[in-house]
């Protein structure tokens, strides 16, 4: 994932640790219903945790500037942009795919999720496994994600890097076009891929861009659910195992 979705792939992988442990203390005919509602506690909690400490963060739309990196805390791909200079200086797309420790995680994790001017005053991150300076995947200074998607269109790649159920209109939109490019090297030519989008996929609605509140917080929550259950409705899950009694 890239910034928000690095951040949603770690929790992801705690989900179905839980759901793991559960499925082993439940009768086996029900053990898909005992993880479901264990993974449902914990998203809970997450909420919870969520909306306390982004309080602050979503009370107007200027609250959270320059000061979002406070809140952020093998299987794993988290995308970046990597500050290159054997040549021309430029911000160049990169994978990280190796965190030997907790704490290598969580700074991979902030660097992808460094927009400078948005979440920090810092431009980069230094990451020790690139031995670089890093920053968010997107790059909303660069006008060549709209270069590139527009050619990721004209041949096709755009299936892989920028599915199409991920946006609903010309406007969110965007989020395909400033992903797309850091995506493409991330993701293989080939292949079965499962997304999960933080933007709830073609269910964000931008009028309410600006609307900072926990209403929001809890309307972005309850569409993600309802986003996974159009996906369900039409086959999307059918190549990942189903628990029994689901």
């Amino acid at each position: 994932g890239v910034s928000s979705g690095a951040i949603s792939a770690v929790l992801l992988l705690q989900m179905e640790e839980i759901a793991n442990a559960a499925t082993g203390s439940c009768n086996s005919e029900t053990s898909g219903l005992c993880a479901a509602e264990a993974v449902r506690r914990r998203a809970r909690e997450v909420f919870e945790i969520i909306e306390d400490s982004a309080a602050q963060l979503m009370v107007s739309p200027l609250s959270f500037w320059c000061r979002e990196t406070s809140a952020l805390g093998s299987r794993l791909q988290i995308g970046v942009r990597r500050l290159a200079t054997d040549r021309v200086p430029a911000m160049v797309p990169d994978v990280l795919t190796s965190f030997a420790t907790r704490d290598e995680l969580l700074e991979s994790i902030l660097a992808s999720s460094n927009v400078w001017l948005v979440v920090s005053l810092q431009p980069w991150r230094y990451v020790p496994s690139l031995d670089a300076q890093c920053s968010d995947g997107v790059n909303p200074y660069s006008l060549y994600c709209f270069y590139d998607y527009l050619r990721q269109r004209l041949n096709g790649q755009y299936k892989i890097s920028a599915p199409s159920h991920m946006h609903a209109g010309v406007l969110d939109r965007i989020y395909a076009i400033w992903n797309c490019t850091v995506m493409k090297v991330m993701l293989p030519a080939s292949g079965k891929k499962l997304w999960i989008s933080p933007t709830v996929g073609g269910r964000l609605n931008m009028i309410y861009f600006l609307r900072f509140s926990g209403w929001f917080i809890g309307h972005q929550w309850q569409q993600g659910y309802l986003h996974a259950q159009d996906l369900d409705a039409t086959g999307y899950w059918q190549s990942l195992p189903r628990r029994p009694g689901m």
